[in-house]
């Protein structure tokens, strides 16, 4: 009987210190898992971040590229006035000259 109460306590402390070391495991796991679950956050918050900017990029390219059609139709219009222009100088010069 002696001799079962050797192996029922070392069955004991066997347990003990398999509980301990799966306590320990969760606990690191926990710790991983958190520091997981912050990395995410910080991607997430960095993608949203990104897509933010990329948005009001977009929104200033826009409103640029909205400027330089604006200015090439007004530089199109003045070049054909400057054209015409040159032109109605040259036919009046040309008639006067006659």
């Amino acid at each position: 009987m002696d001799w079962l109460k050797l192996q029922a306590g070392d069955l004991i402390e066997r347990l003990n210190v398999w509980a301990d070391d799966l306590q320990r495991r969760e606990a690191n796991l926990a710790v991983g898992e958190a520091k997981l679950e912050q990395r995410a956050r910080q991607f997430r918050l960095a993608a949203q971040q990104t897509r933010l900017e990329l948005e009001a990029l977009r929104r200033r390219l826009d409103a640029r590229q909205q400027q330089l059609e604006s200015n090439h139709k007004q530089c199109s219009r003045l070049a054909r006035q400057l054209a015409m222009a040159q032109f109605d100088d040259r036919s009046a010069g040309g008639i006067r000259a006659v």
